[in-house]
């Protein structure tokens, strides 16, 4: 068994995480993150893929990551998404029906990328055996520049995934989160990223439920920098040194009454998402929220969650699936990094 690096590149962190998975367990050996360094990215475009690899190739030398393969994963927000219901059919076939049904029923272009996994038959269907596939399709520029990452990092691509598999792979089968074994109930993941908020809702034997939001914890500096005399800088000190914007204090006051209308609209939607999953017939109501990503650690958003979605709310610390020979910290931020190492057995 050899360790392979799974590098999860976000617009404002990348996180690394060194190791293999063996069964049903995930062996992490190293694990080290660092800022993306400005000017790198324009929009969901790498625009700067010689200043990105640089700072990747120079991040793995520094951390002592041993490992020449590696796995990237992103975001993929401009990626289209659908699942398709198709008869049971050969894999050729199967693979030439859904990108058919992807070019003519939602329009993707034919140079695009397009990518299928099977997640299930199709609930109460017993006659014509149709299967549900969950297809991603991705502009073929932006899969070259995320693989010419890697290569121009002096690393051998391995695999690339998004981070809506990457979570679907690590919550598949007996998960416990925080030592609570997940039940039949449904349970929320909400990652806060930087720029993006994705809304998972898992539930047994049922394909994953996500919703992306386009806003981030990384518009709280933006959002008082622009109302106040205080830099994006400083404010975004304030945040990762841990102040807390919900707390009752006088300065806690002043900064939430100009973040009101951001967090009113986060929590606003994310209620649209949980009123829309419980009016499906077939679901369950989100009995528990686990908070992830970069924004996770922000103090006080635990309680401000619970409190404005009356529902039990814990940032992720432990993973059951996850075994660790180092110290992840934060262990919530690196959690596209470890969904993606989730791949075929690779021992010798």
């Amino acid at each position: 068994m050899r360790s392979i690096l799974s590098i999860d590149v976000g617009k404002e962190n990348i996180h690394i995480v060194e190791g293999s998975f063996l069964k049903d367990d995930l062996l992490i050996e190293k694990a080290a993150s660092f800022k993306v360094p400005a000017g790198c990215f324009s929009g969901e475009t790498i625009s700067n893929p010689d200043r990105l690899s640089e700072y990747l190739m120079n991040a793995i030398n520094n951390f002592g990551f041993s490992s020449k393969e590696a796995i990237i994963t992103f975001d993929a927000y401009g990626a289209i998404i659908r699942d398709i219901a198709l008869p049971n059919a050969k894999p050729n076939e199967t693979t030439k029906m859904i990108h058919t049904e992807m070019i003519q029923t939602y329009h993707i272009p034919p140079t695009n990328v397009v990518q299928y996994k099977n997640i299930g038959k199709v609930s109460g269907d017993s006659d014509t055996q149709l299967i549900n596939y969950r297809a991603a399709a991705i502009d073929e520029e932006i899969v070259e520049a995320y693989h010419n990452i890697l290569t121009r990092s002096k690393l051998k691509p391995v695999a690339m995934d998004i981070n809506i598999n990457a979570i679907d792979k690590l919550l598949k089968g007996d998960i416990a989160i925080n030592k609570k074994i997940l039940n039949s109930n449904s349970t929320m993941l909400l990652d806060f990223g930087a720029t993006l908020t994705t809304v998972y809702i898992i539930s047994q034997n049922k394909p994953i439920f996500y919703r992306q939001l386009d806003s981030g914890c990384g518009e709280i500096e933006r959002i008082i920098s622009e109302q106040t005399f205080a830099s994006e800088k400083e404010i975004k000190k304030m945040k990762e040194d841990g102040f807390n914007f919900f707390s009752d204090n006088e300065d806690a006051k002043k900064y939430f009454d100009i973040l009101r209308p951001f967090f009113y609209n986060l929590m606003d939607e994310i209620r649209k998402i949980i009123g829309f999953y419980a009016s499906r017939s077939i679901a369950s109501n989100v009995e528990q929220i686990y908070l992830f990503g970069g924004g996770s650690g922000l103090a006080g958003f635990t309680e401000y969650c619970e409190y404005n979605l009356s529902i039990p709310t814990e940032q992720i610390f432990t993973v059951s699936k996850v075994k660790l020979n180092a110290l992840i910290t934060p262990f919530a931020s690196y959690l596209n990094a470890l969904g993606a190492l989730i791949i075929k057995d690779r021992s010798r």
